[in-house]
């Protein structure tokens, strides 16, 4: 699937599962209260990360660096609050998921960059985003590895990256709305 018919199906299994627990409130209240109060947070965390991946998809970074620096920050700051938006909504349903070795680079990258710059792997790394690197595209990253003493550059196609984590994010949420089906028929009986 192209990134606009990824991210329409995403969004109307979002909109199909909202409509679900709406029709369900109170069986899922009264199934478990905490339960329902993580998976409606899930829901609106997928919602709102959702609109930050589609403005990425439709206008790019920018062009300043400054808006440059926050939109891809915010960008893959969504994809990992999203992650554990689904996490969460495997546990409400007595799961678990692992994602797969591309959408933890993601992760690992995010925290790399954006989230630990100067003390990556326990402080075993140091990570430099080259500025001036930053496109819609992709970014140059130089790690420096401590205990290698050595400088290793890497291109980071975040934008492919991306596109695959989305694909992956639609069979989760397919597979969440049969859980879902599955906890309906229980309410039914």
């Amino acid at each position: 699937m192209c990134k606009v018919e990824i991210i329409e199906s995403i969004n109307k299994q979002i909109e199909q599962l909202r409509q679900e627990l709406e029709d369900y409130t109170k069986q899922y209240k009264n199934y478990s209260r905490n339960n329902f109060n993580i998976f409606c947070v899930c829901m609106d965390t997928l919602e709102d990360t959702m609109s930050a991946i589609e403005y990425y998809f439709k206008f790019g970074v920018g062009s300043g660096i400054g808006e440059r620096y926050i939109k891809l920050y915010g960008l893959l700051q969504s994809v990992q609050v999203q992650q554990d938006a689904i996490r969460e909504l495997y546990k409400v349903f007595g799961y678990k998921y692992n994602f797969s070795k591309n959408c933890n680079s993601i992760r690992a990258i995010r925290n790399a960059v954006i989230g630990h710059p100067i003390d990556s792997r326990h402080g075993e790394c140091v990570t430099f985003l080259s500025r001036c690197s930053i496109n819609n595209e992709k970014f140059d990253i130089i790690q420096y590895d401590k205990t290698l003493n050595k400088d290793d550059y890497k291109e980071i196609n975040y934008r492919e990256l991306i596109i695959n984590y989305l694909n992956e994010l639609d069979m989760c949420i397919q597979e969440i709305i049969s859980f879902h089906l599955e906890l309906r028929k229980t309410f039914a009986q």
